[in-house]
């Protein structure tokens, strides 16, 4: 029974709810809002004039950069600190493979040397065969990896700069909001209504 109370007093509360009406504004306030209405599209008329005044980079430019030349691209951009990160990406990554490969070289001779039975840089330290073949093979795979490695570098260097010219001119003020607000309806139900300010 109590249930059943409950729920007619909330099909009359719906009922009533979508018949009630927003309280009528006087003649002084909706000129107030119009005002505050037309200075506000002023206001943005005025920030739409100044932004478009600025020089934003070319995505396209900023990608084309860093295709070519590594880090020009964010230097491009204006974001001088990104590019000697990506510079110091490459050289890292050039060391690792003149490491690599050297002693990718050195395991391969030591290992053709030791089926050979003749001595090599190896010899008393290491004499089985098989692990001179893992050891080419461990340094070949990781040189391997390391080629990936350059790769994924060269795109995430043309990624960033293009997404980086592409977020030039977001807009990241304090002026930034949003309300959430009850709707009212003609008929029987729920609803939201999103204000968005930019």
């Amino acid at each position: 029974m109590y249930r059943f109370v409950q729920l007619l007093f909330f099909i009359g509360a719906m009922a009533l709810g979508s018949q009630i009406m927003a309280q009528e504004l006087s003649n002084e306030e909706r000129e107030a809002e119009k005002e505050q209405a037309r200075l506000q599209r002023q206001k943005n008329k005025e920030y739409i004039k100044i932004a478009w005044k600025q020089p934003y980079p070319n995505p396209y430019k900023a990608a084309l950069s860093s295709m070519i030349l590594p880090g020009v691209g964010q230097i491009y951009n204006k974001r001088y600190w990104k590019a000697p990160i990506v510079w110091g990406g490459f050289y890292g990554l050039v060391v690792a493979v003149k490491f690599n490969k050297d002693y990718r070289q050195r395991f391969e001779t030591a290992y053709e040397l030791q089926l050979a039975d003749k001595p090599h840089e190896f010899t008393g330290i290491i004499n089985d065969s098989e692990t001179l073949r893992r050891y080419r093979n461990k340094y070949d795979k990781q040189l391997q990896t390391t080629y990936v490695g350059f790769v994924a570098l060269y795109a995430l260097n043309v990624i960033d700069a293009y997404v980086d010219a592409h977020l030039k001119n977001f807009d990241i003020g304090d002026d930034l909001g949003f309300s959430i607000s009850p709707v009212s309806s003609s008929g029987i139900g729920l609803g939201i209504r999103l204000n968005t300010k930019y």
